[in-house]
């Protein structure tokens, strides 16, 4: 698999406006991190990941069942931050 040009702690400004905790903004980094590197831009890859396939790649030093169960936790607790906001041309905004 090919090597992305960036790192999961290059992705924390852009996914920093949507958490309120500077921690959560590292792990979803990586969670984002993990699903580019599995659907790079211009790939012909079709179908959708699964869990399973996101947990390989999020944490290099942790297994895949470990990485499995903490994608669980963090989709739970980022789930109604990351309802509340939205994608615009200039930006993402949130509500409070």
């Amino acid at each position: 698999m090919q090597r992305l040009p960036f790192t999961p702690k290059d992705l924390v400004p852009f996914v920093e406006p949507l958490i309120d905790n500077p921690r959560d903004a590292e792990k979803l980094a990586r969670l984002v991190y993990a699903i580019q590197y599995l659907f790079p831009s211009g790939s012909n890859s079709s179908g959708s990941a699964r869990k399973s396939d996101w947990a390989h790649h999020y944490r290099k030093k942790a297994g895949e069942k470990t990485n499995y169960k903490a994608i669980e936790r963090l989709m739970v607790e980022l789930e109604p931050k990351l309802n509340s906001c939205k994608v615009r041309p200039l930006g993402v905004t949130c509500a409070a």
